[in-house]
């Protein structure tokens, strides 16, 4: 099958390019930065970049192509969510009609993460919309949380955890490869469904999985912040509103799997 992979150097992108080129598919990529691509990708895929408002170049890319796979991100600016989140979904479908005769998958959030009010969640809500409605195959996809995503949130000894608010009770966690992998499994089918939810196999609360991660890195420490905080910070500085304010020390080894009070039941905490 041919795939075009929009925003292939992205957290997802990237690797299920290539679990998709190990798989057989005919893939091609699509991206803002083409020093992203590795040289392998320049010389064995089709590659295309350029902003997704260039529709010239969008419809070239699309040409050809029997699925298109969607990996957008609101970015770190929230004067931007709109314009890319929003904005690129809408750009992708128009083309898609143009060319005519392809699905399109696009990449979403797990609720309640998607139902979020802060502002990458809310144009992730509303590019979900623009795709559910449109008049071509679209299947959108909610991927569960990988442990990976948490990799860049560790600051030297520091684990910067997200609000316990978007992560309540216990989440089905999985590996960044085991997401890919049922990923490419589902852009493989004859068939996509309307909407598809990718979760993995370990239920556990986000300080459950920080502890592990403490574990295994003696030094770190977890920070939480409290929803009071949050709810006064959020206003005036959205770019931290998702990092912490209260530091809790990283519990010991037999305590991975049980709760210890409040601290550590991120359900409870209002």
């Amino acid at each position: 099958m041919k795939i075009l992979v929009i925003g292939a150097t992205s957290f997802w992108g990237f690797p299920l390019v290539e679990e998709l080129d190990r798989r057989g598919h005919e893939v091609s990529v699509f991206s803002r930065d083409p020093r992203a691509f590795t040289e392998r990708w320049r010389h064995h895929l089709r590659c295309s970049f350029g902003e997704i408002s260039h529709a010239h170049i969008l419809h070239e890319a699309m040409t050809g192509v029997d699925r298109v796979m969607v990996c957008l991100s609101a970015g770190s600016d929230p004067d931007r969510a709109e314009e890319i989140e929003v904005g690129g979904t809408r750009a992708i479908l128009e083309a898609a009609t143009r060319v005519g005769g392809i699905d399109v998958a696009k990449l979403s959030s797990t609720a309640p993460l998607r139902q979020a009010d802060w502002w990458p969640m809310a144009a992730r809500r509303r590019a979900d919309l623009i795709a559910e409605t449109s008049d071509i195959r679209c299947c959108v996809v909610e991927m569960g949380w990988a442990s990976e995503m948490l990799a860049p949130l560790r600051r030297g000894d520091t684990l910067v955890l997200p609000h316990p608010r978007s992560t309540p009770g216990r989440v089905c966690w999985q590996s960044r490869s085991q997401g890919v992998s049922r990923l490419a499994e589902l852009l493989g089918r004859a068939q996509l469904p309307k909407r598809a939810t990718l979760r993995g196999d370990d239920p556990a609360t986000l300080a459950e999985l920080s502890t592990r991660i403490c574990r295994d890195h003696p030094r770190t420490e977890r920070i939480f912040l409290p929803g009071r905080v949050f709810r006064w910070l959020g206003p005036f500085f959205p770019a931290i509103s998702s990092t912490g304010q209260r530091l809790i020390h990283a519990a010991r080894s037999n305590e991975t799997s049980r709760l210890s009070g409040a601290e550590n039941s991120l359900a409870d905490w209002r």
